[in-house]
């Protein structure tokens, strides 16, 4: 199996609160904003029989429509709007950038390894990582055939 198809099951894990097998309004239940933004951007965008629940082969066969082999300006904008959440809870300083330390104390007050995650998504390598390295990485967390960074975007959909 791929990595983003691993990657995207793992994600679909994390969301299943209720462990009913399917995303679904029951997982909103207690969940932060972001959270509910990628939940329920999730049920409007995969659930191809509108039957109010999401599969995994749902959630599997929506990235790869939305997604695979596309440009990261395709991500689709409940992503961005999770993205863009996650990106604001990291940037403690408000500098409108994330420095290695505010990631990791992200990361870290959420119980989740920050790796070497930072080196990654500082795609221009000046100690900062902009809204616009978190879609990009979004984006490759659900279409890259290899493996990614993953810590941040599972540690803001567990919140």
């Amino acid at each position: 199996m791929s990595d983003y198809k691993v990657r995207t099951l793992e994600l679909f894990d994390r969301l299943d609160v209720d462990r009913s097998g399917y995303i679904n309004a029951s997982d909103l239940t207690g969940a932060a904003a972001g959270r509910s933004v990628l939940i329920t951007g999730i049920i409007e965008a995969a659930d191809a029989n509108k039957d109010g629940k999401v599969s995994r082969e749902e959630m599997l066969n929506h990235v790869e429509r939305a997604m695979v082999g596309r440009s990261p300006d395709t991500l689709p904008e409940y992503l961005r709007k999770f993205t863009a959440g996650a990106f604001t809870l990291m940037d403690a300083d408000r500098t409108g950038t994330v420095s290695k330390a505010e990631f990791e104390q992200y990361l870290k007050a959420r119980n989740t390894p920050a790796a070497d995650e930072f080196a990654w998504l500082d795609r221009d390598r000046d100690g900062s990582i902009t809204l616009d390295d978190l879609h990009i990485a979004a984006f490759t967390f659900f279409n890259s055939p290899i493996d990614c960074p993953r810590n941040w975007l599972l540690a803001a959909a567990s919140a």
